[in-house]
């Protein structure tokens, strides 16, 4: 009895049995799935190469977008240390201040021809009476007041989302004619405006009867200006870079580094900014150096062309 015991407990600590017909079952499941695969191994051999490819592509697509991030990081340090070399760190560079743009030395004059090549011409609408700045060889746009988000104030006759068409298209007309010489039309804030596609529908088909290209300064995210100005046939770009949200002069020299990366990525670049003192200081730091990097100074109708090909 002891040794049946002995023998009985040995046989408890031993691995559990499958239950009878398991293991069959089992096997037979295995076998099946292994003659699905072999009956279609094309199938799942195409699949897995289109696997394959379709993981190496996407890989290949993140690797080129961190090096792409890392060479734009590092051509926006250089540009950096171009601009604050000469200063002794911490100190403060007192220079001249200048009220506009045009009162910056060594601005670089913008020519809209490679040298050597034959000037292409242009047809312009005559206008009546052209402002200084027209006659002086500078480009205009119309800076057009809308309605932002919060309660900042874009002045008066701006367009709002709870004007009616008739009373959208009055204010439009009544900007458009205010004075003449002007190539397009960007906002002025905006915000909420821009995002509302009825009321910018109304707008837009105003500066198409008028030849007018539109500038979409981008002041949300949420703007439909680009996209349905290209829908209702009005020449259009939009703004890349605004250099003084942050008004410090460091903020803008990074901002106008950010511009150099953009333009060479894709050959051109839009900055918006205002005549903040800070704004001008950084402008006069960086404008004597542009040619020499490659760069011109270029009016909105220039990338407009470059845009949409049309040089």
């Amino acid at each position: 009895m002891a040794s049946r015991k002995n023998r009985s407990r040995k046989a408890n600590r031993k691995s559990p049995q499958l239950p009878p017909g398991l293991g069959e079952r089992l096997r037979q499941r295995l076998e099946g799935l292994f003659a699905w695969f072999h009956a279609r191994r094309w199938v799942a051999i195409v699949v897995g190469a289109l696997l394959l490819f379709g993981g190496s592509l996407a890989g290949g697509y993140w690797l080129a977008e961190r090096l792409e991030g890392t060479d734009s990081d590092r051509l926006a340090r250089d540009t950096l240390e171009e601009m604050k070399r000469g200063s002794a760190p911490g100190s403060v560079t007192v220079g001249p201040k200048y009220a506009r743009i045009e009162d910056l030395p060594d601005l670089p004059k913008y020519t809209e021809v490679e040298p050597g090549q034959p000037r292409p011409t242009l047809e312009e609408k005559p206008r009546a009476k052209p402002k200084a700045a027209r006659v002086r060889g500078h480009e205009l746009m119309l800076h057009l007041p809308m309605e932002p988000n919060g309660r900042n104030d874009p002045g008066p006759n701006a367009l709002l989302v709870s004007l009616s068409d008739a009373e959208l298209r009055q204010r439009t007309t009544a900007a458009l004619d205010s004075f003449d010489g002007f190539a397009g039309v960007n906002n002025h804030m905006g915000s909420r405006f821009t995002a509302f596609k009825p009321g910018m529908e109304t707008v837009l088909r105003q500066f198409k009867g008028r030849g007018l290209m539109f500038l979409d300064s981008r002041t949300s995210a949420q703007s439909v200006g680009d996209q349905l100005a290209q829908e209702v046939g009005v020449p259009s770009i939009v703004r890349h870079v605004f250099l003084d949200d942050d008004e410090s002069l460091d903020a803008v020299r990074k901002k106008l580094a950010e511009a150099e990366v953009i333009a060479r990525r894709q050959g051109f670049v839009v900055v918006i900014g205002h005549p903040h003192e800070a704004t001008l200081q950084a402008l006069g730091e960086w404008l004597p150096g542009v040619q020499g990097k490659g760069l011109a100074l270029a009016p909105a109708t220039a990338v407009l062309r470059k845009r949409n090909g049309w040089d």
